[in-house]
């Protein structure tokens, strides 16, 4: 553990493997943080490269707070689980290893906070802001208001805002929720927590870019389709967080035939699928489609007869 400070009331999470050539960057950025108030939580998801020798030496120069622990590899859900046990600040948010956090980020969030709290707003469980490239473009798109305080469903989900968001969490909020486990499945979605923390509280939204990110081939984002392909459980799991009633008719027959879909691949993978889909006439409207859609990615993704080693 690095330097103590008092006064921490943000933990800045980051889940890694195997990405000691790129998580100095993620430090230089924290070091670099016009307010010091924070804690670096490192959970070292199975790493086999020398991290754990670079984050003791990061806890050695005594700049920030760092708390690392090392655990069996099972993906970054599973991670974020171990995070959740470990977390005791009020606001909590996750940075990748190959994303890095812009100068005056942990200011931005403590002084949003502070207002927040100030203005004695109840019930807000999400502090959600920006990400932008290297280049200085935002991901995605802007809100269409700043300093909103809002339905985080109706709002982002439902207007289906574009682009990955930097989300900052009340703590407490968070520890609500954990990540299901499936054996021998590497990855789910961040949405079958967020989803749930969205629904129970409101968010504030400010036009103002905190996180820098850098896509990199080997991230789970560049991944996409074919990493969920490969862990349907998670895949399925996402899709049932979007079948109900607050979520609008379009994504929920979107992630009724992603369902449908991915409960074929679980089938072709030999894993048992005990989900239970709450709208019976939305999968029976879905399923021939769903079944097209596995067809079409088993086709585009070359899988046929494939047996997966996940």
């Amino acid at each position: 553990m690095g330097m103590k400070t008092e006064g921490n009331i943000v933990t800045v999470v980051t889940c890694t493997y195997n990405r000691s050539k790129l998580i100095g960057s993620l430090y230089d950025s924290l070091l670099k943080q016009t307010d010091k108030n924070f804690k670096w939580l490192v959970i070292d998801d199975g790493s086999s490269d020398d991290t754990c020798q670079l984050i003791d030496k990061f806890i050695d120069e005594n700049q920030i707070e760092i708390d690392y622990i090392y655990k069996t590899n099972g993906g970054k859900h599973t991670a974020l689980n171990y995070a959740f046990e470990n977390i005791d600040t009020e606001l909590t948010i996750i940075v990748d290893s190959d994303d890095f956090l812009k100068p005056q980020a942990i200011e931005t969030v403590r002084n949003d906070y502070a207002k927040i709290l100030r203005g004695g707003v109840q019930d807000i469980g999400i502090l959600v802001y920006l990400k932008e490239y290297p280049s200085g473009e935002v991901i995605g798109e802007a809100f269409n208001d700043d300093a909103l305080v809002a339905d985080g469903i109706k709002y982002i989900i439902n207007a289906q805002v574009k682009g990955d968001k930097a989300e900052v969490f009340l703590t407490d909020a968070l520890k609500k929720y954990r990540f299901p486990v499936f054996a021998e499945e590497k990855f789910m979605g961040e949405t079958v927590v967020f989803i749930p923390v969205y629904r129970e509280y409101k968010c504030f939204v400010r036009n103002d870019s905190i996180c820098v990110c850098e896509y990199l081939n080997g991230g789970l984002t560049k991944q996409g389709r074919k990493l969920r392909i490969d862990n349907p459980l998670g895949g399925m799991q996402n899709s049932l967080q979007y079948i109900n009633n607050d979520i609008k008719m379009k994504l929920q027959i979107k992630n009724a035939l992603l369902f449908v879909a991915y409960s074929n691949f679980a089938k072709k993978q030999g894993k048992r699928d005990d989900f239970i889909f709450p709208n019976r006439w939305l999968y029976a409207l879905c399923r021939v489609p769903g079944k097209l859609l596995y067809f079409l990615w088993s086709y585009k993704y070359d899988l046929k007869g494939k047996k997966y080693d996940t």
